[in-house]
């Protein structure tokens, strides 16, 4: 249950201001469904789910070209829904369009920082201009609706234009983590009979250069349905290029390229095959779609996390994992600016996350409890050198936190002020299950409960609820 009543207050460290319950999201999206209370609205949501998804498209502004008739029907089952139906859109659309159209072509999308200290940003004009560059690659291969295009690369600039411009033709990324070998690349690649990867030449890895464009050439070896490879150029080195199949970008698109019109696929049509991090065994590709997955991104980031359109994010991660896809795709969708970083954030020193911080004025950390380990071992007084008062939320998610650890991170990073978030789901469904609440106060690693929408409970083995203090399985309904 969200909320605490009035026992055990005591074991709350922290409570969310009047200031701050008013100008939260979820206020506002309390407001525009004429809900009196957060309590109500969890009711409400679990007894009429269509409603609750319904209400949420609409009041994000999702963007769609031909509208739903009916945004759920489960006529085929509970286990096959059928969403916004009838209905044609493209996930771009509400992440690259509607932010030039709403006056942030000049706003800073990202800022990105190399191991090497070489720094790049781009405006939200030039996500949408790098986004056609891949674009017209991608055409110029003959890649489109429906193609798998496995992607290859730490997080990076250019790997937002890639994630866009494979959505924006209708085809479907497949994230694979930077650090995987050939053998995992092989493995997912022909799981998902990948029709072309977009790579890099090498990336910088704790002062050292590695070459990713040899990895990929060892694990394509064995995937016959790629056709094509695209290089992107982090360091300009000669790179073994196959003829026929291997290509820079910079040869296909050398400039600028022409405007892209984004395709039209039913709402439900799939748009990414990631596979989750602790998969035990032969991989197991999840499948997200073009409204799926940004409409579960903005409740979980903009209502549960309270993004805003003034916010500046830092999460250091991986784009083979979804926190990296949706960190890119949760901050265009909120019109915010988002700080990447290549490489480790204790190198090329322990206080490299906090210098981010600091330097770029970063308003939301994301942070998990194992890097808040090993950032801890480094010493308190490290990020006591620089000014942290720019962090409005911290979040975290992947683990469950120790009392240590999380404490750290309240007193030493978030000073007590900025609440220090919890969130636990998955990727097979996009995003979380449970998750803090800004608008209720909070315990060390804690949640505030279910996720309107998810049906969140926690039963035993026979399928009934389990009493607090009982231990069972996090399940959704």
């Amino acid at each position: 249950m969200a909320g605490t009543g009035q026992a055990g207050l005591a074991d709350y460290v922290w409570f969310p201001d009047e200031q701050t319950k008013r100008d939260a999201n979820w206020t506002s999206f309390l407001r525009a469904t004429n809900l009196g209370s957060y309590e109500e609205l969890l009711v409400r949501a679990d007894a009429d789910p269509a409603w609750f998804w319904d209400a949420l498209i609409r009041h994000v502004g999702f963007r769609f070209i031909k509208p739903y008739s009916k945004v759920l029907d489960l006529s085929g089952g509970v286990a096959f829904p059928k969403w916004c139906v009838d209905a044609t859109t493209n996930l771009t659309l509400s992440c690259l369009e509607r932010n030039i159209e709403q006056g942030r072509a000049a706003k800073t999308y990202l800022i990105w920082q190399g191991e090497d200290g070489v720094e790049r940003r781009w405006t939200y004009a030039d996500l949408l201009r790098e986004t056609d560059r891949v674009v017209a690659a991608l055409k110029t291969l003959g890649i489109g609706k429906g193609d798998v295009v496995g992607l290859y690369m730490p997080l990076m600039p250019e790997a937002a234009a890639a994630l866009f411009a494979v959505a924006r033709i209708g085809a479907i990324i497949m994230p694979l983590f930077s650090g995987f070998g050939a053998d995992a690349i092989q493995t997912r690649l022909n799981d998902g009979a990948a029709k072309a990867v977009i790579t890099v030449d090498g990336c910088y890895r704790r002062g050292r250069r590695i070459a990713m464009k040899p990895v990929m050439d060892e694990a394509l070896a064995s995937v016959p349905t790629v056709k094509h490879v695209i290089v992107i150029s982090r360091f300009g080195d000669a790179v073994d290029l196959m003829p026929g199949r291997d290509h820079r970008l910079e040869d296909l698109v050398p400039g600028d390229a022409p405007a892209s019109i984004a395709e039209e696929p039913p709402a439900d049509t799939p748009f990414m095959l990631v596979y989750p991090s602790g998969t035990s065994g032969k991989p197991k590709g999840t499948i997200h779609t073009h409204i799926s997955l940004p409409i579960k991104t903005q409740e979980d980031f903009e209502l549960c996390f309270d993004l805003k359109e003034s916010d500046r994010m830092v999460w250091m991660t991986d784009m083979g994992w979804l926190v990296g896809p949706i960190q890119i795709m949760s901050t265009a969708l909120a019109g915010a600016s988002l700080v990447m970083a290549e490489g480790a954030p204790d190198y090329p020193g322990p206080d490299r996350l906090w210098k981010l911080v600091d330097a770029h004025k970063a308003t939301f950390l994301g942070i998990g409890p194992t890097l808040a380990r090993v950032l801890m071992r480094h010493g308190a007084d490290i990020p006591s050198q620089y000014d942290l008062s720019s962090i409005r939320i911290a979040a975290s998610t992947g683990e469950p936190w120790d009392d240590t650890s999380w404490s750290w991170v309240f007193d030493k990073i978030c000073h007590r002020r900025a609440p220090l978030m919890n969130y636990s789901g998955g990727t097979e469904i996009g995003g979380g299950i449970v998750c803090s609440n800004i608008l209720y106060p909070i315990k060390p690693g804690s949640f505030a409960g279910q996720i309107p929408g998810t049906g969140g409970d926690i039963l035993d083995e026979s399928g009934k609820q389990v009493p607090p203090g009982d231990t069972a399985e996090l399940v959704v309904t």
